[in-house]
């Protein structure tokens, strides 16, 4: 009897943790982009730096959007390579088939040094 409860008090929690799971956002990362950028802007003259919350909503959507893109063309290319694993190569190729022109090479030049920082880090240890 008591091993029931047990049971029914896991599938209980099981339940609430789905119920509460998170949409992606990125808005804390524009946040923080903003915070960033606030003290050169306040330098330069401009006293009222801010994001309102209707901004941020239409930037972190934008931002989602474009991530879902580059996801579904990363994916496209590891069925069509017939692998099982996602590879930087997957993702800087959908990167340049998502963006165009400076935007994409600028993207991709910022990827491969976060990258490359990772995989340094990643031997130091």
């Amino acid at each position: 009897m008591a091993d029931e409860g047990i049971y029914v008090r896991r599938e209980q929690k099981k339940l609430r943790q789905l119920r509460y799971s998170k949409e992606a956002s990125f808005e804390k990362y524009i946040r923080e982009m903003v915070q960033i950028i606030t003290p050169r802007m306040r330098q330069e003259g401009d006293a009222n730096s801010s994001i309102s919350a209707e901004a941020l909503s239409i930037a972190d959507s934008i931002i989602l959007d474009l991530f879902q893109d580059v996801v579904k063309e990363a994916r496209k290319l590891v069925v069509s390579a017939k692998r099982r694993t996602l590879m930087a190569c997957d993702i800087q190729c959908a990167v340049l088939m998502c963006l165009r022109g400076e935007v994409a090479r600028h993207a991709v030049s910022e990827a491969q040094k976060a990258v490359f920082s990772y995989v340094e880090k990643a031997r130091r240890r």
